[in-house]
């Protein structure tokens, strides 16, 4: 399912229809699940993060204090006080360093700084002047 999900860049709502109707035919884990088991293989810690219900913000910076959605208005916590969505954000820095563990990454991203350029001759896309 992951698979399916990043190949065809499916949107979560799409991704949790699919979890939804064909749960009578296979046990599908919920996006949540998914990024949580993938952070674990790849041993980045997510941060998590109240949000809009309906993804409009993240109660962070100005917002951390708000009781309502600043845009659409709907309450930041249920009536038990329980945040009502959460965001969880895999940082930036840890998964720049995963990517550059990759040796095929490491090579892909050296090519520009390896190629030679042989004057007057187009041979690849760094070879023109604009």
């Amino acid at each position: 399912a992951f698979k399916l999900k990043l190949v065809l860049k499916m949107p979560r709502t799409a991704y949790n229809q699919m979890v939804y109707s064909f749960q009578h035919k296979m046990e599908l884990s919920s996006e949540g699940v998914m990024l949580h088991r993938i952070a674990i293989l790849a041993k980045i810690e997510p941060t998590w993060y109240y949000c809009c219900l309906n993804s409009c913000a993240a109660y962070t910076g100005e917002f951390s204090e708000l009781s309502h959605c600043p845009y659409c208005k709907e309450p930041c916590l249920s009536p038990a006080g329980k945040p009502r969505c959460m965001l969880g954000y895999l940082p930036f820095i840890p998964r720049l360093q995963g990517f550059f563990q990759n040796p095929k990454t490491i090579q892909h991203l050296l090519y520009r700084y390896n190629y030679i350029h042989v004057p007057d001759t187009i041979s690849d896309i760094f070879d023109g002047e604009h």
